[in-house]
């Protein structure tokens, strides 16, 4: 499997479990709200089972450039270790996805002390072909890690807004 690795740490002033659950709890449209040719996420389908190991849900994405429809993605919890840990897999059930078969994120919770926890914020963009990776290295240090930052302040104002969860 060939993947390109990319990460960002930050440090979240809140409570932990407030930094573990506000990424995958909170409403994703607020997280996923679009940046340069990424779009925003506009709604969600299929998410009885969100939030615990094995759960999943569908996510529509806007249009984007010239595609006649929007980006539907497939995410699923692949683990789920309370007020530590998240592991993801995102993939595409229509086989859009640029050059990549699949992504596979983690949220890594780390707690410094009392409202202070570094977030490792991690995916792995997993390739269709090796002969890709060098053009994946580059979309991924060019683009994703800019998007992960901006997905990053979404998540740092739903946390310190106190955003409601909408999943358990």
């Amino acid at each position: 499997m060939q993947s390109v690795e990319i990460s960002i740490e930050h440090e979240l002033h809140c409570s932990q479990e407030r930094a573990f659950k506000t990424p995958m709890l909170c409403d994703v449209l607020k997280v996923h709200s679009g940046y340069l040719f990424m779009p925003r996420a506009l709604s969600v389908s299929n998410d009885s089972s969100w939030g615990q190991a094995g759960g999943s849900k569908l996510i529509f994405f806007d249009k984007i450039m010239a595609a006649p429809v929007g980006l539907t993605l497939l995410d699923q919890v692949v683990d789920r270790i309370e007020n530590r840990y998240w592991k993801i897999e995102v993939s595409n059930p229509k086989g859009r996805l640029l050059f990549f078969e699949k992504l596979i994120g983690e949220w890594k919770v780390h707690p410094l002390g009392k409202d202070r926890n570094l977030i490792i914020y991690r995916y792995f963009l997993v390739v269709k072909y090796a002969s890709l990776k060098p053009l994946a290295w580059i979309f991924a240090h060019v683009f994703w890690k800019k998007y992960m930052q901006k997905v990053m302040k979404n998540i740092e104002f739903l946390a310190k807004t106190k955003e409601p969860y909408l999943y358990p």
